[in-house]
């Protein structure tokens, strides 16, 4: 029974309930001394920066505290470790031994970076990485999210921390930092989030896939950008064959020639889990009427980023869940924007409360099921 407290990190689920109770406490504390013609809705409410970082601290020392007994649980970290250990002590001496051509010629300078700065332990290197993702979730949950505790609940009890943080670092660094730089694109700042990108492109070459999906959540909910998007990925799904051979010839001559007939052989991702990280997407559909010029800019974009979610882990399950499953990341991060928005504000005052406790029962569910199909 031990294990399942610390190998499944069951505590963090009684922290989050603890931290859960305060908040609610502190809400009823801030909407009691606010008048009604003050506060445009209960969304406004944000709680402090060192709560939010009380939320999400335990993610960072369970990530960053990772060494050779999770190598087997989560395949990547003995990897890390080795490439850790083995990458130059200085950043001169990685610059000049870089292979540009390879998947992340930045990320090993960044590597021999952390290394300098921290010394030769490569606990200090996990520790920076988990700070730099998780810190991007937070700043930008608190900035979108009335609610940061149901936020890293839902992050993870949908086991993107365990997939991510726990084991793919090095694209989920890049996916986290675009993330909190999301900004950028609301306010129109196309040119350093783009330089951005490029930089990020040296650490994870999928971040380039930001710029289309980015720029198609633009705009209103079910746009003709975002169809257009969908379209082609339900395409890919009625073609998987011709799209297969189309991305193989696509990455030739690339470090990822070949990658995706490699991974054919995966059996694609678990319909489940594509189900789970659609269910935002479909709630957005049968409530697409509610949606109108008061629902906040960043639920817009969220519901189109739910939708290309949906697509991409639907086109994830005949093709791969290892290459292609690793694509919605990008977008599926917004899903826990939404939501719990979603179910405070498309469902009457009877149901909503009800709907909030069989999305937190449901998750912990899913959770529960998922580390054991991962025999963690």
């Amino acid at each position: 029974m031990l294990r399942y407290f610390t190998d499944w990190y069951l505590w963090y689920y009684i922290f989050l309930a603890v931290m859960g109770v305060l908040y609610v406490q502190q809400k009823n504390r801030f909407l009691a001394t606010v008048e009604g013609n003050q506060l445009k809705s209960e969304d406004d409410y944000r709680v402090g920066l060192i709560f939010s970082v009380l939320v999400f601290l335990p993610m960072i020392i369970i990530a960053g505290t990772k060494d050779w007994d999770l190598a087997n649980k989560y395949g990547d970290t003995g990897s890390y470790i080795m490439m850790y250990t083995e990458s130059p002590s200085s950043v001169s001496e990685a610059f000049s031994k870089v292979d540009w051509d390879s998947r992340g010629p930045g990320f090993d300078i960044l590597i021999a970076l952390i290394k300098q700065i921290t010394g030769f332990d490569y606990t200090g290197f996990f520790i920076v990485i988990a700070s730099i993702q998780t810190i991007c979730l937070l700043v930008t949950y608190r900035r979108y999210s009335s609610n940061i505790v149901i936020c890293a609940f839902l992050f993870f009890a949908s086991t993107d921390f365990m997939s991510w943080e726990m084991n793919g670092l090095r694209q989920f660094l890049a996916a986290a930092i675009l993330f909190a730089a999301f900004p950028l694109i609301q306010k129109k700042k196309y040119i350093p989030f783009i330089i951005l990108v490029l930089v990020l492109f040296t650490v994870h070459k999928s971040a380039l896939l930001v710029l289309p999906l980015y720029f198609a959540a633009l705009g209103k909910p079910f746009n003709k950008k975002t169809i257009t998007v969908l379209a082609l990925v339900l395409l890919a799904i009625l073609f998987v064959g011709e799209f297969t051979h189309f991305m193989d010839d696509s990455l030739q001559g690339t470090v990822y020639k070949n990658m995706v007939s490699e991974f054919e052989g995966d059996n694609g991702t678990n319909i489940l889990r594509a189900l789970v990280y659609s269910v935002p997407a479909i709630i957005a559909i049968f409530n697409r009427k509610k949606v109108d010029e008061n629902t906040p800019e960043i639920i817009k974009i969220s519901i189109n980023m739910s939708l290309f979610t949906a697509g991409l882990f639907f086109l994830s399950v005949p093709i791969s869940g290892v290459f292609m499953g690793r694509i919605p990341i990008y977008c599926s991060l917004f899903n826990y924007i939404l939501l719990p928005w979603e179910l405070e504000n498309f469902f009457g005052e009877e149901n909503k409360k009800t709907l909030q406790m069989l999305m937190i029962v449901l998750y912990f569910v899913f959770y529960l099921y998922q580390m054991n199909e991962w025999r963690i």
